[in-house]
């Protein structure tokens, strides 16, 4: 008979403590990496400082370049420990599921994504935002080697059943932290507001700063240290499903509710972000992991009651804490009445354009010129084209008021020191500049430009989708040209918003109820990638996606999977909270205060989902 192999998850040789005592102190970093704040003052330069406004050419950052720093050197110290571990030790160990067959493929996908993005890099033509990213997302190449490295360290350092024990324990710790600290964000303060963070988060030359941050959007909702509720939201699609672990696998009854408590704030948590996108996936993996846990009989009618009651119950009380509002945020999630929503009263601009002197406004059904005076004893005008018909309801040269028939709208031009102020029922107006060179639309820094730009989709029926998804539908169409020059390389790290079409005023209009934006990430993870990256870097990583679905999906559906064990339990849990934030990032990108948490879980779930797999087919 021939001897039988084992795998590396049976520790066929015993794994050195200093191996073990290093995956802990990993393990804890990166559970702490999304909470890292301090104050960096970042001077703008090339087109960065073009694009964007600012306080005398510098930005105040606060969430992300920490974030990006500190992950690097996590990713590196990995790295060192890799190859250290090779090196130094008389008896090297051996047992590293980066060495098996099984994980040729995630190597090969990772080595991609990293490879093509590097050459995006290289041949990017604004090499200074590659290397660190741009400041609104501080996502450059360093993160994207530290998003690789960090997915290997979880894939290769947190194998044994000693680590995912500690693993496991760490995660609750987390998700309870998480849902207290978001829970007194919503009630009380936002935590970075508090007036003793200043001495944490700057250094004293920046406390006069740090007294006057104010993260709230006026209006109750938790951010944490997530930069944006958007990514808080995405956090916490990954923690939820695994806080569920924790109430099903509970022993007696008083852990069931009290960890059933802490599963419900952990959701509670995703609401009080005010993500709506990540609201409707949360309850998704709620009800897939119910009905997976009922089938497997794991969660019994009798627990599933008393975890409603335990729900509700809190609610209750946390709304009542939150003066209602947290009731409002809900139905605000569950419909998503947060979006834009153009009225009657707003005159829905197609096109807008310069011509000589004039302003050019239309309309499915009108057209409307307004002649500025650029010479001495000339007035303001408004003409309507052939066919357009209006009623003036004030002129008197500086102020013109008239009622567009065919929409009902008002539209109001007023001049003033040679600004034209132009209300066409929008959040704001759209302003133009009366120079003795001629009429110049002001944009974004209070640039003056001569021609308007114009969306290629702007007369097209596709315009229609530019509201679709709080806006987002003009983003991802506007983004699809220019994946053209993507194919093999990408445009390198943090230059999305040199290549977007910026300062669209009527695509802006449709889509945002405002042009006063920089559109400054296509607000897609995967549009994100082929853009910076390249296709093929995409390409990459949909597959390592791809497979990573196909190994958990194939687990759950495995006749051998009773779930009679708890680590079936919980890699369930977290391959759903996972695949939740892969369908996050359709509408989310990729930023450095959220991703390395995904990433390094992801490292863990893979590898421990590939082996369950290889298990399951004995």
């Amino acid at each position: 008979m021939g001897k039988v192999k084992k795998s590396s998850s049976e520790n066929t040789e015993k794994m050195p403590s200093y191996r073990i005592y290093f995956s802990f102190i990993l393990i804890c970093s990166m559970f702490i990496l999304p909470f890292l704040c301090h104050i960096y003052v970042e001077e703008l330069y090339g087109k960065s400082l073009e694009l964007f406004s600012s306080d005398n050419g510098t930005i105040v950052d606060l969430f992300l370049k920490c974030k990006e720093t500190v992950l690097f050197v996590i990713a590196l110290t990995a790295c060192a420990f890799f190859v250290g571990e090779k090196i130094f030790p008389d008896k090297p160990f051996r047992n590293n599921p980066l060495s098996e067959r099984k994980a040729k493929i995630p190597l090969i996908c990772i080595g991609i994504y990293l490879v093509f993005s590097v050459l995006s890099g290289i041949f990017s033509e604004n090499k200074d935002v590659v290397i660190w990213g741009l400041h609104t997302e501080y996502e450059g190449l360093i993160a994207v080697f530290s998003y690789c490295a960090v997915f290997l360290a979880g894939y290769n350092y947190c194998s044994t059943e000693k680590i995912r024990s500690f693993y496991k324990k760490a995660f609750f710790i987390l998700i309870t932290v998480t849902s207290l600290l978001a829970l007194f964000e919503y009630i009380y303060s936002p935590i970075i507001e508090l007036p003793f963070m200043k001495y944490i988060i700057s250094p004293e030359k920046y406390y006069d700063i740090a007294e006057n941050i104010h993260i709230s959007n006026g209006f109750r909702e938790s951010v944490l240290m997530f930069y944006n509720s958007n990514y808080m939201g995405g956090f916490c699609t990954v923690i939820f499903p695994v806080s569920v672990y924790y109430a099903v696998s509970a022993e007696n009854r008083v852990k069931q509710i009290l960890f059933s408590l802490v599963s419900f704030l952990s959701f509670a948590s995703v609401i009080m972000s005010n993500s709506t996108a990540s609201f409707y996936v949360a309850v998704a993996e709620a009800l897939i992991l119910i009905i997976i846990f009922s089938v497997k009989k794991v969660l019994s009618f009798k627990s599933l009651l008393s975890g409603s009651a335990v729900i509700v119950v809190t609610a209750l009380i946390i709304n009542f804490g939150s003066g209602n509002e947290f009731g409002k945020n809900f139905i605000k999630s569950l419909t998503n009445s947060g979006t834009y929503q153009s009225t009657e009263s707003v005159f829905n601009l197609n096109e807008i354009e310069i011509s000589g002197n004039s302003v050019i406004i239309k309309s499915n059904e009108s057209e409307y010129i307004i002649k500025l005076p650029v010479n001495e004893n000339e007035v303001m005008t408004i003409s309507g084209a052939d066919g357009t018909m209006f009623e003036k309801k004030q002129s008197d040269g500086e102020i013109i008021s008239i009622k567009d028939i065919a929409s009902g709208a008002d539209i109001n031009a007023c001049l003033s020191q040679g600004i034209l102020y132009l209300d066409l029922g929008y959040k704001n107006t759209v302003d133009f500049a009366v120079t003795t060179s001629g009429v110049k639309a002001i944009v974004q820094n209070a640039e003056l430009i001569d021609e308007i730009p114009k969306s290629v989709f702007s007369k097209t029926n596709l315009s229609s989708v530019y509201s679709v998804a709080t806006g987002r539908g003009y983003i991802w169409l506007n983004t699809l040209p220019i994946l053209k020059s993507c194919f093999l390389i990408g445009k390198g790290a943090g230059n999305f918003p040199f290549y977007f079409v910026q300062n669209d005023i009527a695509g802006l209009l449709k889509a945002q109820g405002t042009s006063h934006l920089v559109i400054d990430k296509p607000h897609n993870w995967y549009l994100q990638i082929a853009v910076t990256s390249g296709i093929p870097a995409l390409l990459a990583v949909l597959i390592l996606f791809v497979l990573f679905v196909k190994y958990g999906i194939k687990f759950i559906f495995s006749k051998n999977s009773e779930l009679k064990n708890n680590d079936s339990i919980f890699i369930i849990c977290l391959f759903t909270g996972l695949c939740g934030f892969m369908v996050t990032g359709l509408v989310n990108d990729s930023i450095v205060s959220v991703s390395p948490f995904f990433w390094f879980n992801f490292g863990i779930a893979f590898y421990w989902l590939s082996s369950i797999r290889r298990e399951c087919k004995k």
